[in-house]
């Protein structure tokens, strides 16, 4: 995300991207399988299979072979899951 002006003669970025890429880093810290498994109360492999090839699906971005997960989709997938309903609920 940089900016180049002066076709190309300058290289720093703007003020605005360099505060967009801070806020970015800051507010979407990556979260490991056993760091997402600690806070939900589920094993880390409930986790990656879920990211990889169950239903429901987590959202997980994959870093070569590291997986890692945003926090904020993980909550999706929890809201999801509580605003379904539930099968064989008597």
């Amino acid at each position: 995300m940089r900016n180049f002006v002066n076709g190309g003669a300058s290289l720093a970025p703007s003020s605005a991207s360099h505060k967009l890429e801070s806020s970015l880093i800051i507010d979407e810290r990556l979260f490991t399988a056993q760091e997402v498994a600690e806070r939900l109360g589920v094993s880390e492999r409930w986790v990656r299979d879920h990211a990889t090839r169950r239903k429901p699906r987590l959202r997980a971005i994959k870093l070569g072979p590291l997986l890692r997960f945003r926090w904020s989709d993980v909550q999706a997938l929890v809201a999801q899951q509580a605003t379904e309903k539930p099968l064989n609920c008597r």
